[in-house]
């Protein structure tokens, strides 16, 4: 089980970046954990953006999964290089707080970092996978930031969500329990 979810996890992580080409969005994972991948790059025309922010509403606001998950190409919080993302907050922030979606999880920035929990949801930036890094300093929404080559691994029981990462060389450099909203 838990590899199969961490394939739909993969899965979604590659349908995420193949989206912010096409302008569209994708629904992946059934039972415990719903995973959402959206095109949040801007690309693509005004109605296109509104019919994939209609989509987004419309699926979290039926979704009865225990587990929801976002996931983007641009951090909406972050420490690293691009920082934090006003409109990204505004447009997306806001309505995974109001459907209670527990993590959001992207790339672009080269490094990792896991946020505290900012309304209720954790932001996690999974970008040490393979081109050059770039440095992070650590800000008061920052669990863990470091500039390393990693991965992460997602585990979902019926009660926590375990957010687990590791460096190229096969250390943990973090773990945390996100909360059930």
């Amino acid at each position: 089980m838990r590899r199969r979810q961490l394939l739909q996890l993969l899965s979604a992580s590659a349908m995420a970046a193949s989206l912010a080409v096409a302008g569209s969005t994708a629904l992946a994972g059934s039972g415990r954990v719903r995973f959402l991948a959206v095109a949040d790059t801007g690309s693509g025309n005004s109605h296109q953006r509104a019919v994939g922010a209609q989509w987004l509403r419309s699926v979290l606001g039926s979704s009865t999964a225990p587990w929801k998950v976002v996931v983007g190409h641009h951090p909406i919080y972050s420490s690293g290089y691009y920082g934090n993302n006003a409109s990204l907050q505004a447009k997306i922030g806001a309505l995974m707080q109001r459907h209670g979606v527990q993590l959001y999880i992207n790339g672009h920035e080269h490094n990792y970092e896991r946020s505290r929990p900012i309304d209720g949801i954790t932001y996690l930036v999974v970008g040490g996978g393979g081109a050059s890094l770039r440095p992070i300093l650590p800000t008061d929404q920052s669990a863990r930031a470091i500039s390393t080559y990693s991965f992460a691994e997602i585990e979902a029981g019926p009660k926590e969500l375990t957010v687990a990462a590791w460096d190229s060389k096969g250390q943990l450099i973090d773990r945390a329990v996100v909360a059930r909203r």
